[in-house]
């Protein structure tokens, strides 16, 4: 099953033709990111859908940059934390449920 979440791109002033958006990320092997990314002419923000992509192995929780770029915009970033659910979990039981000091034969010989 792969996680879908939404990104919105925005920018301050409407343009006057559309501005294409390109969306990177430090960990791009984990994410899908869908192309073209465009703010249409006269909007000021795009929702962009990103799924994350199961890889079956363990890691530890990360943090993810994401960063847009387009042509005469600064840049913006933003980070987030990829958790991992690969991560196997240990498991301890004891037998028998309880323990009493009395049964201890520490100090005798």
């Amino acid at each position: 099953m792969h996680l879908q979440f939404v990104l919105k791109v925005s920018t301050q002033r409407a343009p006057h033709s559309d501005v294409e958006i390109k969306m990177t990320s430090n960990m791009a092997s984990r994410f899908r990111i869908p192309t073209p990314i465009v703010i249409p002419a006269g909007q000021t923000s795009v929702d962009v859908t990103v799924e994350a992509l199961e890889d079956d192995v363990p890691n530890v929780d990360e943090i993810v940059t994401f960063t847009v770029t387009a042509a005469k915009h600064n840049s913006a970033s933003i980070n987030t934390f990829l958790i991992d659910n690969d991560v196997p979990t240990l498991q301890l039981a004891i037998t028998p449920k309880a323990v009493s000091e009395a049964d201890s034969s520490v100090g005798e010989q």
